[in-house]
């Protein structure tokens, strides 16, 4: 026995990656955000010498990346919800045609 297809099982699932991509890209926001203010803060205030100003001037490099990737990911949930946007479209493309289907 055959199991049909719903398209908007497709769709729905593109959706859900793409709202489970952005709670995840919050939570790494979230979490580098964090690093850096306690690296502003606390560890500044500790941690002195030319050892400590390496490290904080490696990470200020390192933010860029940071910023870079949470970008990406953005992209990406982006991407799945264009994605289920077109498979939407086609589905009512197809639901419009069958409608001006005659036999005959």
């Amino acid at each position: 026995m055959s199991r049909s297809i719903r398209f908007s099982e497709g769709t729905d699932a593109l959706l859900a990656s793409a709202a489970q991509l952005d709670s995840l890209n919050e939570s790494y926001v979230r979490n580098y955000t964090s690093f850096y203010s306690l690296l502003e803060s606390d560890v500044a205030s500790n941690w002195r010498g030319e050892d400590a100003e390496a490290f904080r001037i490696r990470s200020e490099e390192m933010r860029v990346m940071f910023d870079s990737l949470q970008e990406i990911i953005s992209s990406y949930s982006d991407a799945l919800r264009n994605a289920a946007k077109a498979n939407e479209a086609r589905m009512e493309d197809s639901r419009s045609a069958v409608s001006h289907l005659e036999f005959g």
